[in-house]
């Protein structure tokens, strides 16, 4: 139990950046889709910009509706370009620097721990 705690606290860390791993659900891809993506590990390779200050809740909520590319590793379907993904922000369930923290969590869920 508390290695799991300790994995939570490097997982959704501040704000989605560039070069971070993530796992996405989005149930409008499909089923097949949906359980690849969240089994499999993307990492962000571009992201909105959003400034913080006063404005930051607002800011941030406005930028859940942006786009995110993320590339995947052994996805090459004709739907996507090639092998990157564009989802919303809000579609990202899990974002860390650690890619095998992430790892945990797939491991974890798949087996029911």
């Amino acid at each position: 139990m508390m290695i799991k705690f300790k994995i939570l606290e490097t997982i959704n860390n501040g704000r989605p950046e560039i070069g971070d791993y993530v796992i996405c659900h989005s149930k409008q891809i499909g089923k097949i889709f949906y359980n690849f993506f969240a089994t499999h590990i993307g990492v962000i390779i571009n992201t909105p910009t959003y400034n913080y200050g006063e404005e930051e809740k607002e800011l941030y909520q406005n930028a859940l509706n942006n786009n995110v590319y993320i590339k995947y590793e052994g996805l090459k379907d004709s739907n996507f370009l090639g092998s990157t993904v564009k989802f919303g922000i809000k579609n990202i369930k899990y974002w860390s620097k650690n890619k095998e923290d992430l790892q945990k969590i797939i491991d974890s869920e798949k087996f029911g721990l």
